[in-house]
């Protein structure tokens, strides 16, 4: 059965609709092998999803031109490639423009962030929410360490990682002897990497080389403090960071030793 909520102060429609026009195998074959004839039909779907949904639940006062909607779907229809190929390639662009929507819109929502002294990549690129979140001490910019970092990246940009361990009165990750030394030179370097992403929408490969290596080493020791829960299970936060420098780098480095 149809069925719709909506939540007029979060101005969201949810439609459950039960396809008319496709078959479960169709409703599969989507993305890169569509065709326009499925395409035109599941266009057509969306249509009666939102003719219904649309009319069942809005009234005068939610001032939405409900006419005007259906017929910008509609213009799928007409507006679509002839071609199957040219199709699937739009179908593949929009879907990348979809999700860096979806990412971007998502962290506006969460952080209190000033987006103008950032990339204007850079919600895209860093697209994970805990990577933002400046209360967590195990995230880039989520401790005294990290903070100062960012807030004096223009500082510290041009300088190197021993250089800024130095200028902070603090011991390298290499020389030192002590688990916590190790960790807060690992956060400083944890910092400065995403402070490139944040500032500059890109890092220098050997900087994120060098400290995939030393993640490695420490995503292995059963004593660290820095652990990552999630539905897959309970796993080394440095190991969660290695996989998402190595996503960001488009790079599997998992051979280095």
């Amino acid at each position: 059965m149809p069925n719709v909520v909506y939540r007029r102060t979060e101005k969201k429609l949810r439609i459950k609709w039960q396809t008319k026009n496709l078959s479960e195998s169709e409703m599969e074959d989507w993305g890169a092998t569509v065709s326009r004839a499925v395409f035109v039909r599941a266009v057509q779907d969306v249509y009666e999803a939102l003719e219904w949904g649309l009319n069942a639940r809005l009234t005068k006062k939610d001032d939405f031109d409900v006419s005007a909607c259906l017929n910008w779907v509609k213009e799928a229809e007409t507006q679509a490639p002839s071609n199957d190929s040219d199709l699937q390639s739009l179908l593949s662009v929009r879907s990348e423009q979809h999700l860096h929507l979806i990412r971007t819109r998502d962290f506006h929502k969460r952080f209190d962030i000033d987006w103008s002294t950032m990339h204007e990549n850079a919600a895209h690129l860093l697209y994970h929410p805990d990577l933002w979140n400046d209360t967590d001490a195990r995230m880039p910019h989520g401790n005294v360490l990290g903070k100062g970092i960012i807030e004096n990246f223009d500082y510290y940009e041009t300088m190197s990682v021993d250089d800024i361990l130095t200028s902070l009165g603090l011991g390298l990750y290499q020389s030192s002897i002590g688990y916590d030394d190790k960790v807060k030179a690992l956060q400083v370097e944890l910092a400065f990497i995403f402070a490139h992403i944040k500032k500059r929408g890109t890092v220098p490969a050997d900087l994120t080389d060098a400290l995939i290596r030393k993640m490695n080493v420490e995503a292995k020791n059963g004593n660290s403090f820095w652990v990552h829960r999630s539905r897959h299970g309970v796993n080394s936060h440095f190991a969660w960071m290695c996989n998402f420098l190595e996503a960001f780098t488009r790079l599997k480095r998992r051979d280095f030793p």
